[in-house]
């Protein structure tokens, strides 16, 4: 599939310079630019038009009108297209649609390649991207050309940031990215080749640095031993002792070049960075993301978060992973705090309270209370709860406060309610004489005959009043009679 482009002022049926009309999408999404194949008098060519964020550097854009090679595709045509860098050029092959075998990789892919290495390099161009997709056959030859060069170490992240490592050496994990790096990706890309896949398939990006960083590539033992050579030469993790161009020419000549690899791998740490801090231990770093709620929801989405988990604990990961893959973006934070650490202090959105009796205060004294009320709709006082253990009464009855926040009871009732369910203190005052329940109201009427008009408006104008009878258990009754007063 071509994916999606990410530009909506560039679409097929466009005319670039206005004579090559926009045909198809190649890809859309190598990062950097999208491929289209174009038309022009009924001649096909490539277009490839780069994106906003990753616009070539303007002197390297200048250098590739000028470059000559006939091991590089030279541009047709090269300009802006809607305020996009483009390049028309011709319609190669990609290699991947033709066998490869050892007598092409060893007598025009690899020589090819290295010639137009040596080219943008001695412009001081490092190619970024050397890969099979990028390798293509001219009509009707067997002569190589290598395309898409010129990418800076920016667009060779993902979109989350984190360098895409899938042909890259270990030292651009630290941002060491030079001519050294472009032959191991050559390397790769004949590893690739050969056994018709990439040796970092399905890993992530911590797993592709580890595996770069440890094994060696292997391929068929019926391979060519000079190629298998030029690949080990190509592949050695030790940026000072990696081959470069004048190795494998040798090697192609039949030298006997010798393969050096003094790369010791240290093991990196587990480590996760949030807010300037780098956390080793998961129960610290949910403590940090409880202290900064807002931060910590863009924090773990990254997949340098999820990678973190799964080093840090196979059991746990997949725990932090079923969590993950909840879409709101706060129940999922809420529910990795707990889950990590359940003796958390209640925190929601920013809020963080010592404890249920703190969190029933500030709701009772707070003159806005939509911030709290939203904690009973949201769910996460009920979730909180039963990350906590709490009896199964509490439960139900946190439950049906919740179902009265997202039905808009009233918010000053509903904070009465709480806080007469979280002390526990089903004690009603009024004027400092307390009533345990409703025979202690209706005795105290009796006794107060002449006063009965005026304390009964006391008591129908007193919302914890109504909270009290509530949480009592005569909310039916007092629906009843809300209806029948109207």
């Amino acid at each position: 599939m071509p994916g999606e482009l990410r530009f909506d002022d560039v679409k097929l049926g466009d005319k670039i310079a206005g004579r090559y009309e926009l045909k198809s999408i190649i890809t859309a999404d190598n990062g950097e630019a999208a491929d289209f194949v174009c038309d022009y008098e009924g001649f096909p060519f490539r277009a490839k038009i780069y994106y906003d964020d990753s616009m070539p550097k303007e002197d390297v854009f200048e250098k590739q009108k000028s470059i000559t090679s006939p091991y590089l595709p030279r541009p047709i045509e090269q300009d802006t297209h809607n305020g996009h860098y483009y390049k028309i050029i011709p319609n190669f092959q990609g290699i991947m649609s033709k066998p490869v075998n050892d007598k092409i990789l060893m007598e025009h892919l690899i020589p090819d390649v290295v010639e137009a290495l040596k080219t943008i390099h001695a412009e001081g161009i490092i190619h970024g991207h050397v890969r099979p997709r990028n390798i293509f056959y001219k009509p009707m030859s067997d002569e190589i050309t290598l395309g898409d060069y010129g990418v800076s170490l920016e667009h060779m992240r993902d979109f989350n940031g984190d360098i895409a490592m899938n042909y890259l050496p270990p030292e651009v994990q630290d941002d060491i990215y030079d001519e050294k790096a472009d032959y191991y990706s050559l390397g790769v890309t004949l590893v690739h080749l050969i056994t018709g896949k990439n040796p970092f398939e399905g890993m992530n990006k911590k797993k592709m640095l580890k595996t770069a960083s440890t094994i060696e590539f292997s391929v068929p033992p019926k391979v060519n031993p000079t190629l298998q050579t030029i690949i080990k030469g190509l592949t050695v993790k030790d940026h000072a002792t990696r081959w470069g161009s004048s190795e494998v020419e040798r090697a192609l000549a039949g030298e006997e070049v010798e393969v050096v690899d003094n790369y010791v791998y240290v093991p990196p740490k587990n480590e996760f960075e949030f807010n300037g801090v780098k956390y080793e231990d998961l129960g610290l770093l949910v403590n940090a993301f409880a202290g900064d709620w807002f931060n910590a929801v863009e924090a773990i989405r990254k997949s340098k978060f999820t990678d973190f988990v799964e080093d840090y604990d196979a059991e746990v990961f997949g725990v932090v992973k079923q969590i993950l893959a909840v879409e709101d973006d706060n129940i999922a934070l809420f529910q990795l705090l707990y889950a990590i650490n359940p003796d958390l202090p209640f925190c929601w959105k920013g809020m963080s309270f010592a404890d249920l009796n703190a969190f029933s205060s500030e709701m009772l004294a707070a003159a806005d209370k939509t911030p709290y009320k939203d904690i009973f709709s949201d769910g996460a006082l009920l979730s909180y709860l039963q990350f906590k253990g709490a009896d199964d009464d509490t439960i139900s009855n946190i439950a049906r406060l919740s179902d009265d926040a997202r039905n808009g009871k009233d918010d000053e009732l509903l904070a009465y309610k709480l806080d007469y369910m979280i002390s526990g203190q089903f004690t009603y005052v009024l004027d400092d004489v307390p009533f345990t329940d409703v025979d202690s109201i209706l005795s105290y009427l009796q006794l107060n005959v002449k006063d009965v008009v005026k304390l009964c408006d006391a008591f129908i104008n007193d919302k914890r009043f109504f909270a009290w009878l509530d949480v009592l258990g005569y909310e039916e009754q007092i629906e009843q009679w809300r209806a029948e007063v109207g």
